[in-house]
């Protein structure tokens, strides 16, 4: 009887299939751009843009006008037409209007940058969100259809090609340790280290030799 048994455990071994390694492919890129909560906020920065652009646009022209004027006064404190007297006073009221006029500029540039910087904030905190719960499905998908690796297909930057691996798959301590072996086995390079500049000298400097006072005047 234990004869029959070795034979018939080996013949189920051999039988028994081994799972072999899976591979999912995603678009992010496509996945992050369906979303509706992606959707949402998109349209809502949008119609925030809009109305940013609009008060922009709205403020250029004030910009212009206040420039036309400053303009204009200049141009009535050099015409020789004018009294020394009325002169002066378009002169002043110029340089009053172009104070005006540049701080207006420098409202404008710091609303600029602060609608700039809040609309990129946004922007990165919302592909940031979106792609951790894409990361978080992917892994569950995975786990339930068995997967071992999930690689996406589109060219989004902003993640990388694989999206999940299953740690049994990486080879990369393996490797490392090939590769130190290897070169713990070659020769030692002799190639010389990168030439670096010649540091200035921090001697201190030489001083002057006062002159020999003479005789004189004593």
């Amino acid at each position: 009887m234990k004869k029959l048994l070795l034979p018939i455990l080996l013949a189920c071994a051999v039988a028994m299939p081994v799972r072999a390694q899976s591979i999912l492919v995603i678009d992010v890129n496509g996945v992050f751009n369906g979303l509706t909560e992606v959707q949402t906020e998109i349209a809502k920065m949008k119609s925030a843009v809009d109305e940013y652009n609009s008060y922009l646009n709205d403020q250029t022209k004030v910009i212009i006008d206040m420039q036309t004027k400053v303009q204009q006064l200049q141009q009535q404190a050099d015409n020789p037409v004018n009294t020394p007297e009325s002169r002066e006073t378009f002169k002043r009221q110029a340089s009053e209007q172009a104070a005006i006029l540049d701080s207006k500029r420098r409202e404008i540039a710091s609303f600029q940058q602060t609608c700039n910087n809040v609309i990129q904030q946004q922007q990165e905190s919302l592909v940031s969100t979106q792609l951790g719960k894409i990361r978080d499905d992917v892994k569950t998908i995975a786990a339930k259809r068995h997967a071992n690796l999930v690689v996406n297909k589109s060219n989004m930057g902003m993640i990388s090609s694989v999206i999940y691996n299953d740690d049994a798959m990486d080879i990369s301590t393996e490797v490392r340790d090939d590769l130190n072996k290897a070169a713990a086995a070659a020769p030692a390079s002799t190639s010389p280290g990168p030439a670096l500049p010649t540091p200035p000298s921090s001697s201190a400097p030489a001083t002057t030799a006062r002159p020999a006072s003479s005789g004189a005047g004593r």
